[in-house]
């Protein structure tokens, strides 16, 4: 059996908000912000309807989901973000009750995408790891980074999914989003830019899983025309990932790990996989890519009633924290600085040494000041103002000449 990519669904996406499927169920709930009260900082569950998934024998229990859907404010920054899936009690959904979040893709149809040419910005994406994207902890202490994804006027969101029951009796669910905000960020703030690295390119997300093997995709080459800092990477693995690596120029500046949980004996599914903060930084040149490493030996893959496996996925989204570049102008300003400091202490240097080898003369040339009977004096004459230190001081001799 053949599951349809992430980027299949997408290409929809560029036919009118009013062909898009309609608008789910939207609820909000409010909860207690956690970061940045002081500055009026929002913290909401915002629920997008109910969704009833069939059972594991009709369609192997894949139920999939697109709609377009409202941004959770407007003229603000996202600050946190995190995806759940629930039953109607408010209890989670997940591998360990039969339910697997698959995948969940957001996109702002605002802005065209980071990487390849789509009419809208891949910016979240979660499956059932539900990693947590927290823009204020990703170079320090938890709630200290000054960081959020912008949400503009007049942009809309688009999201696609895929839930997966693997019970033989259906299941109803709700999906829902965890969003913290800034409605009036302070102009320090920054702004990440999502780029999404994937192994199957700008094409299907999907690649072949292998049975009882050790396996892993490589993702083609983004060569980066920007400079910035690489903010936070989270991954994204089906089961039978182990790990995922980033690489800058052949480096591997991040490894996201996926840990499993064992529903029973026979199932192992993934749980959790690590997110990477303050992963370096990038300028133009720079190449990166991924490579997503799989052991079916010690972890099956999910597979089809029939008994064909499901294909597997190996994806990173990045968010870059744009940096102006050095440019030659302050170059050539620090340059010429540098050689004037430079100047000034070379000429000191000189004048010191003038006078400490010459000691004789200055002696001699001071001894004939004195032998004419010069002496120093105060005056109030107004018009010496312009001697700065010495004002009100002046030479005077003997015979009282100046």
């Amino acid at each position: 059996m053949r599951f349809d990519g992430l980027l299949l669904p997408l290409l929809g996406l560029a036919v009118s908000a009013d062909s898009a499927p309609g608008l789910p169920d939207v609820t909000t709930t409010n909860l207690t912000a956690q970061q940045f009260p002081e500055l009026g900082s929002r913290r909401v569950e915002t629920a997008y309807g109910s969704h009833v998934v069939q059972p594991r024998s009709q369609q192997d229990g894949m139920s999939k989901f697109q709609s377009a859907i409202p941004p959770p404010c407007t003229e603000c920054l996202v600050t946190f973000m995190q995806a759940q899936l629930e039953y109607a009690n408010g209890t989670t959904a997940d591998a360990t009750t039969g339910m697997w979040m698959h995948h969940v893709v957001f996109l702002n149809r605002g802005r065209k995408d980071s990487v390849c040419d789509m009419p809208a910005q891949r910016f979240f994406a979660s499956g059932n790891e539900r990693t947590a994207v927290d823009f204020t902890s990703t170079f320090s202490a938890a709630g200290t980074q000054h960081l959020g994804y912008p949400i503009r006027a007049n942009e809309s969101f688009f999201v696609v999914g895929e839930l997966m029951n693997m019970l033989n009796t259906s299941q109803e669910v709700v999906f829902s989003m965890i969003w913290e905000y800034l409605p009036s960020p302070r102009p320090y703030f920054k702004h990440a830019i999502p780029y999404w690295l994937d192994v199957g390119g700008c094409g299907d997300s999907d690649v072949p899983a292998k049975s009882v093997s050790q396996f892993a995709y490589t993702s083609p080459v983004l060569n980066a025309s920007f400079h910035g800092t690489i903010a936070l990477i989270a991954g994204h693995l089906h089961d039978g990932g182990t790990h995922l690596d980033v690489f800058r120029n052949e480096r591997s500046v991040c490894t996201t790990v996926a840990t499993y949980t064992s529903a029973n004996v026979t199932d192992d599914h993934i749980a959790r996989i690590d997110s990477c903060t303050n992963a370096g930084v990038t300028a133009p040149g720079d190449q990166w890519f991924i490579k997503a490493y799989y052991d079916t030996v010690a972890h099956p893959p999910m597979a089809a009633n029939d008994g064909s496996l499901e294909p597997v996925m190996g994806i990173a989204l990045a968010y870059l924290v744009a940096s102006e570049p050095l440019t030659r102008s302050w170059l050539s300003r620090g340059t010429l600085i540098v050689v004037i400091v430079t100047a000034v202490m070379a000429t000191g240097l000189a004048a010191l040494y003038v006078v400490r080898q010459k000691s004789d003369f200055v002696s001699q040339l001071w001894d004939g000041v004195g032998a004419r009977g010069w002496q120093r004096v105060r005056t109030s004459d107004p018009g010496t103002d312009d001697l700065g230190d010495e004002d009100g001081l002046l030479l005077r001799d003997e015979e009282g000449r100046k």
